[in-house]
């Protein structure tokens, strides 16, 4: 239903896939998951013809769709719901899903489209600025839907969304594929999401396909050593998470020990001609900072300010 075969491509003269190859049955659901940067969104990109494609051949349902424009592929059944969802703000829920719809439909949105979404029914007249993330996420589905695509391909749909409207996602996904006989393919990197959708899981590496496997031969233990990152991804974020503590502490326990300390700064700052120490500097440097500027210009320290240099 949907060949992929030595896809190459890339940014620039970066070459980011390096001749993928995969073969998707129709009304299979297949997981592309990897760590970010390991070439996810470029795959979808270069199937939907947003990228340049650098060689090999797309397929679907026997017709070769390389050399095509990105409309043309749309019309010849592949459907794309970006990254971050990428509907149009501005635009209110009906007129987002008719830009999806073909010409021939007249901008009459189809009732089993909403049978599927009723809460995009319920609110057709909102702005899709206005929505929910998981609603934005079903609205971008539906858009998709509205082409009539034999291959739906979905760039993390579970970003930026809460864990009970996902599992929502993952069940309206498989109605979606045996209401119309889709092949969806899926690029996540929630583990739970894949495990209750996908058929079968790859796991892509620097651009290639280093593992592949059906649903009944993995299982979490299998697939989390090799799309987590590895132990120093974790000890890097642990150490920003305990230096942000660290200072949250040491300004608790500078406002609750140094008041004496400000309200010496403040009144330092009263009496110039010298500038008033940081905040933050303890009051003995400042001792110090004021005796070693009248030093140096040799003169005697006023004697309201030795008094406060000097308790």
């Amino acid at each position: 239903m949907f060949q992929i075969s030595n896809l190459v491509s890339g940014y620039g003269q970066s070459q980011i896939l390096h001749e993928l190859n995969l073969n998707v049955e129709k009304k299979e659901i297949v997981a592309v998951m990897g760590r970010n940067g390991m070439g996810k969104t470029t795959l979808f990109k270069s199937l939907m013809g947003v990228l340049p494609q650098w060689g090999g051949q797309i397929l679907v349902d026997g017709k070769d769709v390389s050399k095509l424009e990105t409309h043309q592929r749309v019309e010849h059944g592949i459907a794309y719901v970006p990254q971050g969802r990428m509907i149009f703000s501005h635009m209110t829920v009906l007129e987002n899903i008719q830009t999806g719809l073909p010409a021939s439909a007249g901008g009459k949105v189809p009732d089993d489209l909403y049978a599927l979404f009723p809460v995009l029914h319920e609110m057709r007249a909102r702005k899709g600025g206005n929505l929910s993330g998981g609603q934005q996420q079903q609205l971008a589905i539906a858009r998709a839907l509205a082409t009539n695509p034999k291959v739906l391909l979905l760039d993390e749909p579970t970003e930026g969304i809460q864990p009970s409207i996902i599992k929502d996602i993952a069940h309206k996904l498989k109605e979606i594929r045996n209401l119309r006989d889709l092949t969806i393919v899926v690029s996540e990197q929630v583990l739970s999401f894949t495990m209750e959708i996908a058929d079968r899981f790859l796991v892509i590496e620097k651009g290639k396909f280093v593992v592949e496997e059906t649903r009944d031969k993995v299982d979490e233990a299998t697939i989390s050593p090799i799309r987590t990152p590895g132990w120093y991804a974790h000890a890097y974020r642990l150490f920003f998470v305990l230096k942000k503590r660290c200072k949250a502490a040491w300004l608790l326990h500078s406002a609750t020990t140094s008041s004496d300390v400000f309200s010496d700064f403040r009144a330092r700052s009263r009496l110039a001609p010298y500038p008033a120490p940081r905040r933050h500097v303890p009051i003995h440097w400042s001792q110090e900072f004021c005796h070693g500027r009248y030093a140096d210009q040799g003169q005697s320290q006023p004697a309201s300010h030795r008094e406060r240099a000097d308790p």
